[in-house]
């Protein structure tokens, strides 16, 4: 079956960019902590141009970082939500140039699954985006349907599974707790005895 024209590519420069901005306002940590290098044009001024010239994704950067798990998590939320995912890039791109872009986005999103206003596909949309959120924290996919079914039954114990290994030992999880997994640690021996870095360092 041939990809529709408006469809997700992960290897799309457009979509990691958008799938960028969508992680970061779901998760609350910046574009370029998720993805070093990621750079939006054009650059912010100081001081800053009143009203803001519009963000032009064909010259912006989507992070040339040497791990690239956000291309995982692309790949992984693509080929298991294509449509719910989607939705979540389109409305990125609706407000792309939004005051508060991230608040926009996350109030979309905050709503009552008993909503008569919204569709099937909204709800779909709203549960890939908690997903997602647990994918970069954990480093580990929970179905969405999992999620949705803790309103009706909150002492249920969803099920996951381990993205990858990469996964693993990037889970922000770790990063905003300063520690590392079990068995991995980019820091050096002996790093127990000094006092730890600021959490911005992690973070």
């Amino acid at each position: 079956m041939a990809a529709r024209a408006d469809s997700v590519d992960p290897n799309s420069r457009e979509h990691m960019l958008l799938f960028v901005l969508l992680s970061s306002a779901l998760t609350g940590i910046a574009a370029n902590k998720l993805a070093p290098g990621f750079r939006l044009e054009p650059r912010p001024t100081n001081p800053p141009t009143v009203p803001a010239p519009p963000i032009d994704l064909a010259k912006s950067v989507p992070g040339s970082d040497p791990v690239d798990v956000k291309r995982e998590y692309l790949t992984w939320a693509n080929e298991k939500y294509p449509s719910a995912l989607e939705n979540l890039l389109q409305l990125v791109r609706k407000n792309l140039n939004a005051p508060d872009r991230d608040e926009a986005i996350i109030n979309a999103l905050q709503f009552d699954d008993d909503d008569k206003s919204k569709t099937p596909s909204d709800l779909d949309a709203k549960y890939l985006a908690r997903s997602i959120v647990l994918m970069w924290y954990l480093g580990a996919w929970y179905e969405p349907a999992e999620l949705k079914a803790l309103r009706k039954d909150p002492k249920r114990v969803p099920t996951f599974r381990v993205v990858s290994p990469k996964a693993y030992t990037q889970a922000w999880a770790l990063r905003v707790a300063q520690a590392h997994p079990m068995g991995f640690s980019e820091m050096q021996f002996g790093y127990w005895t000094r006092p730890p870095n600021p959490r911005v360092d992690f973070t």
